[in-house]
């Protein structure tokens, strides 16, 4: 999922988020881990209108009608701290100002069944 609301014209200087990942133990869903995050230009190597700018010098990134999702996150990992995610754990991502929380539920998908034949 991408997110359940669009922001468009929010200030990207320094916003100030957080990341958890969520687990139903007894039916209880709560944090088994979480991490304050920053982003904004603040926080990166170049400002948004450099990597804007960057993005659309490749004509395969100027088709009209499509849609370019940039995802400039911090630099937390859930992995890092030993966390294994398991079927149905949820990722919970919020940025201050930018609406509710995007919320993804880990699925597994079935392993693939492959076979042999003699020619």
């Amino acid at each position: 999922a991408i997110g359940p609301e669009l922001a468009l014209d929010a200030e990207f200087q320094d916003v100030a988020g957080s990341v958890a990942v969520e687990r139903a133990i007894n039916g209880v869903s709560s944090p088994i881990w979480s991490k304050e995050i920053r982003t904004g230009e603040k926080h990166t190597t170049f400002r948004l209108e450099q990597i804007e700018q960057h993005h659309f010098e490749f004509e395969p990134h100027r088709i009209p009608g499509d849609v370019h999702v940039h995802f400039l996150g911090g630099s937390v990992s859930s992995y890092g701290d030993g966390v294994v995610l398991d079927e149905g754990d949820e990722i919970v991502i919020q940025w201050e100002g930018f609406g509710r929380p995007l919320r993804n539920r880990i699925q597994r998908e079935p392993a693939a069944t492959h076979s042999v034949e003699s020619l």
